[in-house]
């Protein structure tokens, strides 16, 4: 498979995404939000089979790889309902919420939610990535921090939700880091967590870190939810093993200072 071309695992990180916005979507209204949340390459663009673009039809893979499973879950969090008919399938799509004995369908209606979440432009697109940059240049302490989160994560939710541990997702490693987060977790009440991680040799936790402008927009719009997340790796190499903070939304866009390191130019 091509490095520039959508994927099916990618494909099911970026679905995610889109229900976690709209909550439950038929395929063919996932194919049409798909691109708030991703942004076609060249590759993606050129027709198939079927005339449609191949990242439309590799979300359509999703659900006819299902074969002649009527429901299934997948480990992203969410399940496909697939109705089998003399026109082909269709199915729907639904975000799955909570763990172990609370997992339910999402209810995006929920007026708690709504008030709690900051309104305010999102940056679009959200997956902008450079691949070849992820995969031939991937930072070597930032991967092995990351891992070390994904451990402690995981370790975390087994001895609350063991039956859930496999829905913890390194989403970095599958679409890189346009998401604003790179491991999806659990909060103990169930809550989806989302867990940006940033590494340093450093033994000092309060050495200075960077955010992309998505890191720092994601943090904003979940700034009164308590489900997202700073872990701050430092120490990585030290004698007494790596040590981990775990700083709030609220936290970080309260209490740090943001400095401007970069400006772009363009012609007048």
């Amino acid at each position: 498979m091509d490095e520039d071309e959508l994927t099916e695992p990618m494909a099911r990180v970026v679905a995610r995404m889109a229900l976690e916005q709209y909550g439950t979507l038929s395929t063919e209204e996932m194919k049409k939000v798909f691109t708030e949340f991703y942004e076609p390459t060249p590759l993606d663009l050129i027709p198939k089979s079927r005339k449609e673009p191949r990242y439309l039809q590799t979300i359509g893979n999703v659900v006819s790889h299902q074969k002649k499973s009527k429901i299934r879950e997948y480990q992203e969090g969410f399940e496909v309902e697939k109705f089998l008919g003399p026109n082909g399938d269709r199915a729907i799509w639904r975000l799955i919420e909570g763990a172990g004995d609370e997992i339910r369908l999402s209810d995006l209606s929920d007026a708690k939610r709504k008030r709690l979440v900051r309104r305010r432009q999102m940056p679009k697109p959200v997956l902008h990535t450079d691949w070849n940059a992820i995969n031939a240049n991937r930072n070597k302490i930032g991967s092995e921090g990351e891992a070390v989160v994904m451990e402690i994560e995981r370790n975390r939710v087994a001895t609350r939700f063991p039956d859930d541990v496999h829905r913890v997702q390194h989403t970095s490693k599958v679409v890189g880091d346009g998401t604003g987060y790179d491991i999806l977790s659990f909060e103990d009440d169930g809550r989806t967590r989302y867990i940006e991680v940033k590494t340093t040799i450093s033994l000092d936790p309060n050495e200075p870190f960077y955010l992309s402008p998505r890191e720092y927009s994601f943090l904003a719009d979940h700034y009164r939810l308590r489900d997202a997340w700073i872990a701050r790796v430092y120490g990585l190499y030290s004698v007494d093993g790596p040590m981990v903070d775990l700083l709030s939304a609220e936290e970080v866009l309260d209490d740090f200072d943001f400095l401007v390191t970069q400006f772009k130019a363009s012609r007048k």
